[in-house]
């Protein structure tokens, strides 16, 4: 029963990915980006624990996941279904079109320092991370290295590195690349450079190559072909699984040989453990359904509104608002250990994520299939106002799409939380120093002008 669950699933995303991109005629489509990352998580991930049969070391008796992969299909769909909500080909494309006035080399270079002094801020915050949790041997001598920052702000300055890039690359647009252009944004993504390579994180690693994709995109005023985006998405998951297979080592060989027989185990029995994504997420499911564990809103809450406050403001924000455990032991869920012995027979490992639906059905119980579609209508929105509006909306976008790992592979929280710190500090510097109002510009020459994306237009595009 597991099985047809798991491959209905599977061909729902496939579905509907194919359909969003016939309906739309466009290779960045949301769920042609997001659909190979919900392919590996709810059906290539748990298809190989069931059929190979390593969850019966964890789960006696896999029948008893059913539901889970009922909530799962449910909740998938529909997420699905608000990606493609009254989605079609656009009549008139301006996601390329950064002001209503042609950007005067005045505008660039007011551009270009406002990205370097946001590169500077993360820069800055990135070092004094590594000095503060022992130093540059000492963090990344680890397979898995970790930053500690005596503030929250300070710990997400490297974030500042996403906006910063994609500003520069708007001024950049239309011009040559040169190597000096090249070296700039590079050490303005240095931070997460640094961590994708020497660090082996996979997040950042995927973060780093969807952001400077979304950079040549920006530059160059155009869409790729639909080949492109595909090859792409193989070969930078190639890079994650080879990054998985070395634990941190590949850009570190003087430590140990490096394993290049990461494809094989795409096909070999997986190891399964108390911190599996696909195991979390299950016990996470029936746990909370067995106990009626959910908090209706009232958690995320705490991390959206309480948790950006000072604690030397508020020092109790926790234990106010009932949820001490996000500051005592924040990786357990708020379930008791008792409820995850009577239910599953263990615990799962501390801060191991099982993707947003598990995450979804925490907070909301059934509920959870609607939130899911009203995240798809999110992504479905964010898309139709950067095809309509551009500007603002092409930062937005790239920044909405590049942070969506965490959605799918970690939890609606991990996403969202990032979401909100992007986009509110890119709509405060575009407001301040990039207004299409305020920014000295002049009238382009209206063969210059971008033309509506009508048939013989949208031809070009795939011919490009």
């Amino acid at each position: 029963m597991l099985e047809p669950l798991i491959l209905i699933t599977g061909v729902v995303i496939v579905g509907m990915s194919l359909y969003g991109y016939m309906k739309t005629k466009d290779p960045l489509f949301p769920l042609t980006i997001l659909g190979p990352m919900l392919l590996y998580v709810y059906v290539y991930s748990p298809l190989m624990r069931v059929s190979t049969g390593s969850l019966v070391s964890v789960f006696p008796d896999p029948e008893r996941l059913v539901p889970v992969h009922v909530i799962n299909f449910l909740a998938v769909s529909a997420f699905c279904i608000g990606c493609t909500w009254r989605c079609r080909k656009p009549r008139v494309d301006n996601r390329f079109t950064f002001l209503r006035q042609q950007l005067t080399p005045r505008a660039r270079k007011r551009m270009a320092m406002l990205a370097m002094v946001l590169g500077v801020i993360s820069c800055a915050g990135f070092a004094y991370m590594v000095d503060y949790s022992g130093g540059w041997v000492r963090v990344f001598s680890r397979a898995k290295p970790q930053l500690m920052s005596p503030s929250g702000y300070i710990g997400e300055m490297p974030m500042l590195s996403y906006p910063a890039i994609f500003i520069l690359a708007f001024a950049f647009q239309g011009r040559r690349m040169t190597f000096r252009r090249w070296a700039l944004m590079v050490a303005i993504l240095l931070p997460q450079i640094v961590m994708a390579t020497l660090g082996g994180r996979r997040g950042p690693m995927f973060l780093v190559a969807c952001s400077l994709f979304g950079s040549w995109c920006i530059i160059h005023s155009r869409r790729p072909r639909l080949s492109v985006v595909a090859a792409g998405m193989v070969a930078l998951g190639c890079m994650l699984l080879l990054l998985q297979a070395n634990r941190g080592n590949l850009f570190r060989p003087w430590q140990e040989d490096i394993d290049t027989s990461f494809v094989e185990q795409l096909w070999s029995t997986p190891e399964v453990n108390y911190g599996d994504e696909y195991v979390v997420a299950s016990a996470t499911i029936l746990t909370s359904a067995k106990y009626m564990h959910h908090y209706w809103g009232t958690r995320y809450f705490a991390t959206f509104i309480i948790r950006p406050i000072p604690r030397f403001i508020w020092p109790t924000k926790y234990e106010d608002v009932g949820l001490d455990w996000m500051r005592t032991d924040p990786g357990k869920s708020g379930i008791p250990t008792s409820q995850w012995l009577d239910t599953v027979g263990f615990e799962p490992a501390g801060g191991a994520a099982g993707g947003f639906v598990a995450d979804l059905f925490l907070e909301f119980s059934w509920g959870c299939i609607g939130v899911a579609f009203l995240l798809g209508l999110f992504f479905s929105t964010a898309w139709k106002r950067w095809v309509n509006r551009g500007g603002l909306w092409t930062l937005l976008y790239f920044e909405i799409m590049i942070l969506s790992v965490h959605l799918i592979v970690q939890s609606l929280g991990a996403w969202l939380y990032r979401v909100i710190l992007v986009v509110v500090l890119t709509t405060v510097f575009w407001r301040w120093n990039v207004n299409d109002r305020r920014m000295p510009a002049r009238r382009a020459h209206p063969a210059l002008e971008n033309p509506p994306l009508r048939e013989p237009v949208a031809a070009s595009y795939e011919t490009r």
